[in-house]
């Protein structure tokens, strides 16, 4: 069975109260996954994290039209994202 992941963007209310608090709720909760969205904004966050909360991110939502392509893909390969999805284009 695959595991389930939670799409940050879901929680970005509580993630903007307390980044890292949020991600020991949800690794609380059993999720091992979690789907980052806006990468740049939150890349020190993620790097911290992921790690000292036992989490993954195998995808990403980001927008990738208009922005820095390469940077995005450089943060996503270090933190182990193997899927960018960009959510919208007009």
């Amino acid at each position: 069975m695959s595991e389930l992941s939670v799409q940050l963007y879901t929680v970005r209310d509580a993630l903007a109260q307390d980044f890292d608090g949020t991600l020991g709720k949800l690794a609380s909760f059993g999720f091992t996954h979690v789907e980052p969205y806006a990468l740049l904004n939150f890349a020190d966050e993620l790097r911290r994290g992921l790690d000292r909360r036992g989490l993954t991110a195998p995808t990403a939502h980001v927008h990738l039209l208009g922005e820095d392509q390469d940077a995005i893909c450089a943060l996503a390969a270090q933190l182990g994202i193997q899927t960018i999805i960009e959510p919208y284009v007009d």
